[in-house]
């Protein structure tokens, strides 16, 4: 159907079955080799370009099978000797003998039946390629400009322009040549790097299911460690985990999945692109090479941007199972004991893991997380209060003038926090943003996890700066932290900066609580990204 495949007048029909009633579509799978081609709504079948070697080869081809059967002279139907390309028929003794003594034929391409089967002979069964515009001129010169062969009567009346390049084709055989070496070279580098993507994702599918299986064994042998203590509870949630464990193989798989397919897919592209230049660079001559560079430039550069951008498998095929020790602790504290499923996730989600302790485990939150920053944060811990102190001064010492910040805060087993564009320091002061806003992962309210944009007018007030204590967002203290916020009670009152979620009224008592469980809190743990 493209470029490479003869028309066989069943095509129109294949376009108009697969366009329908719509004109606007103009790309279409070849079902001969899945590449695609274009077709203009205004264009037919017949007006896509043809391949001069597929043309000729077919032609041999043909030859070559009328050959292996009884062939008769074309001329007196005696039992043909040879057979001439340029004349296009087949000879007996008498006429064979009659054609080579005109002095017309002396530089015909003229075979014996029995070369005709021997494949370096193909070159000279070659018919000359003559102008579709000018039939009885042959195409000897190349238009660099145009990208077309042409003759010379072309390159006369037609590419007659300054900015055209007419050069003989003579004069650029061995050019074209080492062009269309370069495309092999290509076209196998292309082929060898997906090659070693496709195995490297099919080995990172096999680690999969394996680590899969690994990490149920753990979970299995961690709950017979502690089953004695409390089997309900520890069955109750050894089963979620593993289902946690399927959950998560299932996303990883299905994500390779399709990784997969999409490389397979690539890669059949690539192999179905490799003969045309292989067979020409083999077999192909001058002519055919030349007019069949432009279409393989065109397949090299269809395949550079259909190549998959990433070629490492998607996840790195990993479910770890992370068991804590066990000592003489309450029922509570022995089913959380059991651990949690942790799944290959891409290098962003490795990053707050190995960085944020708010975060363990918690791949739910951090997608979230990174829907609502993109990149506007690069994950560097800057501040972890458990780490470097609880005090404001503390806190203004490793995150002063590094903005823009994710502040995460930790109470009452709640999730939440802020993030600002502004620099945070010491100076007493409102900053001015329209992009910061407040967010919460996990409350008492069960809310799923959101963010507050701030009020339209509220902007002057997005976040206020003292020395006296740590990050405070809204100038009605939406959410202040305050010195020491481990012993000492920060607040929250929500909806004064910041819109509150639908349902939610201005300093009520759940707007109050919304953010923390309750309005004064004390927090368990503090941390600030950049």
């Amino acid at each position: 159907m493209g470029p490479t495949h003869t028309q066989d007048g069943g095509e129109g029909k294949y376009v108009e079955r697969l366009r329908g009633a719509d004109k606007k579509i103009e790309t279409f799978p070849c079902p001969t080799c899945r590449s695609e081609f274009t077709l203009k709504s205004n264009q037919d079948v017949a007006e896509l370009p043809s391949s001069y070697f597929i043309k000729n080869m077919l032609e041999i081809m043909a030859i070559q099978r009328k050959a292996k059967t009884s062939t008769a002279c074309s001329r007196c139907q005696d039992p043909a000797i040879n057979h001439c390309a340029s004349c296009e028929m087949f000879m007996c003794k008498k006429c064979s003998e009659w054609h080579d003594s005109w002095p017309a034929n002396k530089n015909h391409n003229a075979l014996s039946v029995q070369e005709l089967s021997n494949p370096e002979s193909q070159v000279k069964m070659r018919r000359k390629l003559y102008c579709a515009k000018h039939e009885d001129k042959i195409l000897e010169y190349y238009c660099e400009t145009c990208k077309e062969l042409c003759c010379i009567d072309c390159v006369v009346l037609i590419h007659t322009k300054t900015n055209h390049s007419c050069v003989a084709m003579r004069e650029i055989k061995q050019k074209q040549r080492e062009t269309l070496q370069s495309s092999c070279t290509t076209l196998d580098e292309k082929l060898a790097e997906g090659k070693k993507a496709l195995n490297n994702i099919c080995e990172v599918m096999k680690s999969l299911e394996k680590n899969a299986e690994t990490a149920k064994d753990q979970i299995k042998e961690q709950k017979e460690n502690i089953l004695k203590i409390v089997a309900e509870k520890l069955d109750e949630r050894a089963k979620k985990m593993n289902d946690d464990v399927d959950k998560v193989y299932c996303e990883l798989q299905s994500e390779l999945s399709k990784q997969h397919d999409e490389m397979k897919d690539y890669l059949d592209k690539v192999q179905a692109s490799v003969s045309l230049p292989k067979n020409l660079l083999k077999r192909g001559s001058i002519e055919e090479i030349i007019s069949s560079q432009k279409l393989i430039d065109e397949k090299i550069e269809k395949l550079t941007n259909q190549q998959p951008e990433n070629l490492a498998a998607v996840n790195d095929g990993s479910i770890q199972y992370a068991p804590d020790d066990i000592g003489k602790i309450s029922v509570d504290e022995i089913v959380d004991k059991l651990g949690h499923v942790e799944g290959g996730v891409p290098a962003m989600y490795n990053l707050i893991k190995k960085s944020s302790s708010i975060l363990k485990g918690e791949i739910a939150f951090m997608k979230h997380l990174k829907k609502w920053l993109r990149e506007k944060c690069k994950w560097n811990l800057c501040y972890r209060a458990s780490r470097d102190g609880w005090s404001s001064q503390d806190f203004h010492k490793h995150c002063d003038n590094k903005g823009p910040t994710v502040v995460l805060v930790k109470a009452n087993d709640c999730i939440f926090g802020g993030y600002t564009d502004q620099n945070w320091d010491s100076g007493g002061n409102y900053k001015h943003s329209n992009s910061s806003f407040l967010f919460s992962l996990r409350n008492k309210d069960n809310l799923a996890p959101f963010i507050a944009n701030i009020k339209q007018g509220q902007e002057q007030y997005a976040i206020c700066c003292s020395s006296g204590y740590g990050p405070n967002f809204g100038g009605g203290h939406d959410l202040h932290i305050c010195g020491n916020p481990q012993v000492r009670q920060s607040y929250s009152k929500f909806g004064n900066t910041y819109q509150l979620p639908p349902g939610y009224v201005y300093n009520s008592e759940q707007a109050n609580n919304l953010l923390a469980g309750q309005y004064k809190f004390l927090t368990t743990e503090i941390e600030v990204f950049n």
